[in-house]
């Protein structure tokens, strides 16, 4: 298993890290050593490590007040931005920020899009995000060569 689909069952990275050192506890101190039992050690302890480096709790507040200061809103459940930053762990504030201010110039001027402008619709999925960072990406790089 991998660090990202491990930590996807999680709600907190927290949370991740206590299962991990349950697991680690249970493989150090009451199975019988054999060298698969070393090797799924060194996993987990490779895993614990990659997941003590995700940052998701920040970055997540971060792009929170970024989408309220760009959209007028006030959410403050960051829980779709942390299921985000956990399934795409290299995904950075400037993906996100570009995402937000894409939708803003493109479904704020829009009265029957405005309404879609919130958190559950921009970071409803993995793919949904996916999705609206590809069209944002194309959307800057056509604007980008129409102004110059």
């Amino acid at each position: 298993m991998n660090t990202q689909n491990y930590l996807q069952k999680f709600s907190n990275k927290n949370d991740a890290l206590l299962s991990i050192d349950q697991i680690l506890n249970e493989l150090q101190y009451h199975v019988e050593y054999s060298e698969e039992v070393d090797r799924r050690i060194v996993h987990w302890f490779k895993m614990k490590k990659e997941i003590e480096s995700f940052e998701d709790r920040d970055l997540a507040k971060d792009v929170m007040e970024y989408f309220n200061q760009v959209s007028g809103h006030k959410y403050n459940n960051t829980e779709k931005i942390k299921a985000i930053i956990r399934q795409i762990p290299k995904v950075t504030f400037d993906q996100f920020q570009s995402v937000i201010l894409h939708k803003a110039e493109t479904w704020g001027v829009d009265p029957k899009m405005k309404e879609y402008m919130r958190p559950a619709t921009l970071f409803g999925s993995k793919q949904k995000f996916i999705t609206y960072l590809e069209d944002s990406t194309n959307y800057w790089i056509q604007k980008q060569k129409t102004h110059g």
